[in-house]
């Protein structure tokens, strides 16, 4: 896959690196660039405009990003996504209303995941929480109909409210 266009993207300097702040492109593909004028990318707080969430299928994210941030809600085409290792940090309503998502692997150092993060992801099915993960915001997997199992890390720290609510078919959380 081709990396987009780097002025699809909206970025500003934050110390000493960058920050993506909009995505202006048309693909369905979003490759997000991992360097801006020698200087790495390391967050995303994005508005994509709703025209091209209802486009957008499969987005990459680049080794070197700590921190995503209430960027995909609503992308219901959504059914592929690489996240990077480096991935510390899944914001508030990342990924909220991704019906189409159907599975994601979660980076080994992700240690929060934000409220709301995954509402609504009808599509997923099963979810393994990396052992690193200390918590998880409220309703953060609220309404993801879909799952019938969830394993969840004996280093969580906290959990909100209502993470688990909303589930139809699942069928055990069960601790590693």
């Amino acid at each position: 896959m081709e990396n987009n266009n780097l002025f699809d993207f909206e970025l500003v300097k934050d110390e000493n690196c960058w920050c993506v702040k909009g995505y202006h492109g048309r693909g369905e593909d979003v490759v997000f660039p991992a360097s801006y004028k020698n200087k790495p990318v390391k967050y995303i707080v994005c508005s994509i405009s709703p025209k091209q969430k209802k486009k957008i299928k499969r987005v990459i994210i680049p080794e070197g990003y700590t921190y995503i941030y209430d960027t995909f809600s609503d992308c219901k085409k959504l059914t592929n996504i690489e996240l990077p290792k480096s991935l510390t940090c899944i914001g508030s309503w990342t990924f909220d209303g991704c019906e189409g998502l159907i599975g994601i692997e979660l980076p080994k150092n992700l240690t929060s995941i934000g409220g709301r993060a995954f509402d609504g992801c009808i599509g997923l099915t099963n979810i393994k929480l990396p052992e690193s993960l200390t918590s998880i915001g409220h309703e953060a997997f609220k309404n993801c109909t879909g799952l019938t199992n969830i394993k969840l890390s004996k280093n969580l720290a906290f959990i909100g409210e209502q993470v688990f609510e909303g589930y139809k078919n699942l069928k055990g959380v069960n601790y590693e």
